[in-house]
Protein backbone atom coordinates (compact mmCIF):
# COMPACT_ATOMS: atom_id res chain seq x y z
CA UNK A 1 0.00 0.00 0.00
CA UNK A 2 2.79 2.38 0.76
CA UNK A 3 4.81 1.54 -2.48
CA UNK A 4 1.53 2.09 -4.26
CA UNK A 5 1.27 5.67 -2.62
CA UNK A 6 4.44 6.70 -3.68
CA UNK A 7 4.18 5.19 -6.85
CA UNK A 8 3.61 7.01 -9.96
CA UNK A 9 5.02 9.82 -11.89
CA UNK A 10 6.26 11.81 -8.61
CA UNK A 11 4.47 12.08 -5.36
CA UNK A 12 1.25 14.06 -4.90
CA UNK A 13 2.23 16.48 -3.26
CA UNK A 14 -1.10 17.75 -2.39
CA UNK A 15 -2.06 14.20 -0.95
CA UNK A 16 0.74 14.24 1.70
CA UNK A 17 2.78 16.38 3.64
CA UNK A 18 6.61 16.03 4.40
CA UNK A 19 5.79 14.03 7.60
CA UNK A 20 3.60 11.32 5.88
CA UNK A 21 5.74 11.37 2.98
CA UNK A 22 8.60 10.16 5.42
CA UNK A 23 6.48 7.58 7.29
CA UNK A 24 5.79 6.25 3.66
CA UNK A 25 8.91 6.37 2.67
CA UNK A 26 9.85 4.85 6.46
CA UNK A 27 12.79 7.04 6.46
CA UNK A 28 13.84 9.76 9.36
CA UNK A 29 16.60 12.24 8.96
CA UNK A 30 19.90 13.07 10.99
CA UNK A 31 22.86 14.57 10.55
CA UNK A 32 26.42 12.65 9.79
CA UNK A 33 29.84 13.55 10.80
CA UNK A 34 29.83 16.52 8.36
CA UNK A 35 27.22 18.27 9.17
CA UNK A 36 25.27 16.82 6.14
CA UNK A 37 21.44 16.02 6.27
CA UNK A 38 21.27 12.32 5.48
CA UNK A 39 18.67 9.89 5.28
CA UNK A 40 18.04 6.58 7.65
CA UNK A 41 15.77 3.82 7.87
CA UNK A 42 13.36 3.92 10.34
CA UNK A 43 11.45 0.69 12.46
CA UNK A 44 7.85 1.45 12.95
CA UNK A 45 5.74 -0.88 15.19
CA UNK A 46 3.95 -3.41 12.97
CA UNK A 47 0.17 -2.46 14.24
CA UNK A 48 0.51 0.96 13.77
CA UNK A 49 2.17 0.93 10.12
CA UNK A 50 -0.52 -1.18 9.11
CA UNK A 51 -2.73 1.37 10.38
CA UNK A 52 -0.85 4.37 8.85
CA UNK A 53 -0.49 2.31 5.46
CA UNK A 54 -4.11 1.37 5.40
CA UNK A 55 -5.49 4.90 6.34
CA UNK A 56 -3.11 6.84 4.03
CA UNK A 57 -3.80 4.43 0.85
CA UNK A 58 -7.78 4.84 1.72
CA UNK A 59 -7.23 8.87 2.07
CA UNK A 60 -9.13 9.02 -1.15
CA UNK A 61 -12.04 6.61 -0.07
CA UNK A 62 -14.40 9.13 1.89
CA UNK A 63 -16.45 5.88 2.35
CA UNK A 64 -14.05 4.04 4.11
CA UNK A 65 -13.10 3.72 7.99
CA UNK A 66 -11.14 0.78 9.55
CA UNK A 67 -13.62 -0.79 12.37
CA UNK A 68 -11.65 -1.09 15.14
CA UNK A 69 -14.44 -2.44 17.38
CA UNK A 70 -15.01 -5.84 16.26
CA UNK A 71 -12.24 -7.38 18.09
CA UNK A 72 -10.44 -8.21 15.17
CA UNK A 73 -7.77 -4.98 15.71
CA UNK A 74 -7.22 -6.85 19.59
CA UNK A 75 -6.61 -10.29 17.80
CA UNK A 76 -3.99 -8.35 15.36
CA UNK A 77 -1.69 -7.16 18.17
CA UNK A 78 -2.07 -10.56 19.94
CA UNK A 79 -1.16 -12.63 16.81
CA UNK A 80 1.69 -9.73 16.88
CA UNK A 81 2.71 -10.46 20.27
CA UNK A 82 3.10 -14.09 19.73
CA UNK A 83 5.45 -13.95 16.80
CA UNK A 84 7.30 -11.51 18.95
CA UNK A 85 7.52 -14.38 21.11
CA UNK A 86 8.58 -16.51 19.13
CA UNK A 87 11.29 -14.34 16.95
CA UNK A 88 12.88 -12.44 20.11
CA UNK A 89 11.84 -15.58 23.19
CA UNK A 90 13.41 -14.81 26.24
CA UNK A 91 13.12 -18.49 27.64
CA UNK A 92 12.73 -21.81 26.53
CA UNK A 93 8.73 -22.19 26.64
CA UNK A 94 8.89 -18.92 24.29
CA UNK A 95 9.00 -21.28 21.50
CA UNK A 96 6.16 -23.26 22.51
CA UNK A 97 2.92 -23.05 20.47
CA UNK A 98 -0.15 -23.80 21.59
CA UNK A 99 -3.67 -24.52 20.19
CA UNK A 100 -5.43 -21.07 21.50
CA UNK A 101 -1.80 -19.99 19.68
CA UNK A 102 -2.52 -21.06 16.46
CA UNK A 103 -6.51 -20.61 16.84
CA UNK A 104 -5.45 -16.52 17.36
CA UNK A 105 -2.96 -16.52 14.72
CA UNK A 106 -5.45 -17.83 12.05
CA UNK A 107 -8.46 -15.65 13.17
CA UNK A 108 -5.72 -13.07 13.05
CA UNK A 109 -4.96 -13.39 9.86
CA UNK A 110 -8.59 -13.86 8.59
CA UNK A 111 -9.38 -10.47 9.96
CA UNK A 112 -6.40 -8.51 8.29
CA UNK A 113 -7.18 -10.47 4.63
CA UNK A 114 -11.11 -9.16 5.39
CA UNK A 115 -9.78 -5.47 6.16
CA UNK A 116 -6.97 -5.24 3.36
CA UNK A 117 -9.80 -6.71 0.57
CA UNK A 118 -12.81 -4.84 2.19
CA UNK A 119 -10.63 -1.91 1.72
CA UNK A 120 -9.63 -2.64 -1.64
CA UNK A 121 -13.42 -3.37 -2.88
CA UNK A 122 -14.77 -0.84 -1.33
CA UNK A 123 -11.86 1.43 -3.05
CA UNK A 124 -12.99 -0.04 -6.56
CA UNK A 125 -16.91 0.92 -5.86
CA UNK A 126 -15.44 4.44 -4.96
CA UNK A 127 -13.52 4.95 -8.04
CA UNK A 128 -17.04 3.31 -10.18
CA UNK A 129 -19.28 6.10 -8.80
CA UNK A 130 -16.77 8.37 -10.06
CA UNK A 131 -16.48 7.16 -13.45
CA UNK A 132 -20.24 7.15 -13.42
CA UNK A 133 -20.07 10.69 -12.65
CA UNK A 134 -17.50 11.89 -14.41
CA UNK A 135 -19.47 9.65 -17.71
CA UNK A 136 -23.09 12.00 -16.90
CA UNK A 137 -21.23 15.12 -17.22
CA UNK A 138 -20.47 14.63 -20.71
Amino acid sequence: MKQKCLGGPGIKRDLYNEAEIALLKEESYTLNNKAEAVSRSNFLPTADNFRFALNIYMRNSPHYKLDLSDGGWETFNKVLKIRHRIVHPKAINDFMIADIDLEIVTKGYRWFNWVVLSALLNLVEYQDEMIKKLKNLN
